[in-house]
């Protein structure tokens, strides 16, 4: 698989699924273009946030309103 370039690489992050740490997000154009395992290699980003270890959810949304 190639390794995807992404605008902004989110790192240092928990997962709701309560999988293995050291997980990162690459974001490409507003979405998710990769979820990387720990053992891959981080790819080119033109930013990198680190997000100390907090929880990353999805938006919240109340469908009935």
């Amino acid at each position: 698989m190639a390794e995807p370039r992404c605008d902004t690489l989110l790192t240092n992050l928990r997962l709701a699924d309560g999988g293995p740490e050291g997980r990162r997000i690459a974001l490409r154009d507003g979405r998710i273009a990769a979820i990387l395992a720990p053992d891959t290699p981080d790819p080119p980003a033109a930013e990198v946030i680190d997000l100390g270890g907090d929880l990353l959810l999805p938006g919240l949304v109340d469908g009935h309103m």
